[in-house]
């Protein structure tokens, strides 16, 4: 699945009404983050840029078209944020931009029985815990034009009683989950 969904993304995403990229932003606010694309979307006329993660404390993701996120990035420090990155990524993940990819998914999933888990999965596009399959595909469907809430679902997992947290890769999540719960337990798993 993982698979296919990055394929569809990268495909999608090249085309030119798509063209896109993503933003960092620093000691920034969700608050910030999202006045900030309401800023560009007043300036260019229309929507086009959007809050693609809301990682922790401190640190949003922008994701849009490729001039509104040159906007954002030149007028990130006006609107108090300490520092805009684009991340080396040639697509706007997590936004409108994929809704096509996003129903090639969903054609793609449609015949994929999900099994009940053993145990509740927090979902990525809203902070709640479910153990009904049905759920969690939506879920992963609507993750490709929905901004990521890594900082709530964090919460959530840790109000829920979870205290150690396993990533498999190269270790940005798991400094993510230091920030926003310094008393957790973070393990690693290399790929």
């Amino acid at each position: 699945m993982a698979t296919v969904r990055g394929r569809l993304m990268q495909e999608i995403g090249q085309k030119e009404k798509n063209k896109g990229g993503m933003l960092a932003l620093l000691g920034a606010t969700l608050k910030q983050a999202e006045t900030l694309c309401a800023n560009a979307s007043q300036e260019f006329g229309e929507e086009g840029l959007w809050v693609a993660n809301d990682n922790t404390i401190g640190q949003a993701v922008l994701s849009g078209r490729e001039s509104y996120i040159a906007y954002a990035a030149i007028h990130a420090g006006e609107a108090g944020i300490k520092k805009a990155v684009r991340l080396p990524v040639s697509i706007a993940a997590h936004c409108p931009l994929m809704q096509e990819a996003q129903d090639l998914f969903a054609q793609y999933l449609e015949n994929i029985k999900f099994e009940r888990p053993d145990s509740p999965i927090i979902l990525n596009t809203r902070p709640v815990a479910t153990s009904d399959p049905d759920e969690v595909k939506t879920d992963l469907i609507n993750g490709l034009t929905t901004g990521v809430g890594f900082r709530e679902a964090l919460l959530k997992a840790y109000i829920s009683g979870v205290t150690s947290f396993v990533e498999i890769g190269a270790g940005p999540l798991s400094r993510l989950v230091q920030k926003a719960i310094p008393d957790s337990r973070r393990f690693q798993i290399s790929t």
